[in-house]
């Protein structure tokens, strides 16, 4: 009696290890299956736990779609792409000699608001406002590139 346990606790061992199994005795993965980041075996593509290591699965977030962190709301997609078709030199030339102007054109009403109300950042907003709509224009664009959205 103790062989037979002791053989199907080996069966089980021999099932979850395929480091050493050739190509035919491994599982092959479904379209809608994939393979758990543990123990190798095919679980489906939108389980957020392997079902037979009990692992949690990269990239599964708490609704159980699979994603990145690199993904945008299609709101705040929306505005990186308004602001990155924007004309940086128009932009900074409309910054330097009209400084809410300028961020009005890169949609920042805040930083337009605090312009004016520091008298154009104490007289040095010619050049410290062109300076920050390049630089707001420039990170729309990165992390539009960095979400993997094309032509930024």
């Amino acid at each position: 009696m103790v062989d037979n346990e002791d053989r199907s606790e080996g069966a089980g061992t021999e099932e979850l290890d395929t480091a050493g199994a050739t190509d035919e005795q491994k599982e092959v993965a479904d379209p809608d299956e994939a393979y758990c980041t543990n123990c190798g075996r095919t679980i489906n593509e939108a389980a957020e736990l392997c079902p037979h290591c009990g692992v949690r699965q990269a990239g599964a977030d708490a609704s159980g779609r699979s994603g990145t962190k690199n993904e945008l709301s299609e709101r705040r997609q929306y505005e990186l792409e308004s602001i990155a078709n924007k004309s940086a030199i128009g932009g900074a030339l409309l910054g330097c000699f009209f400084g809410p102007v300028g961020y009005i054109y890169v949609g920042k009403w805040g930083w337009a608001l605090l312009d004016i109300l520091t008298i154009h950042y104490f007289f040095l907003g010619f050049l410290l406002v062109p300076l920050h709509i390049l630089k707001v224009i420039s990170d729309a664009k990165s992390d539009l590139r960095t979400a993997g959205v094309g032509g930024y």
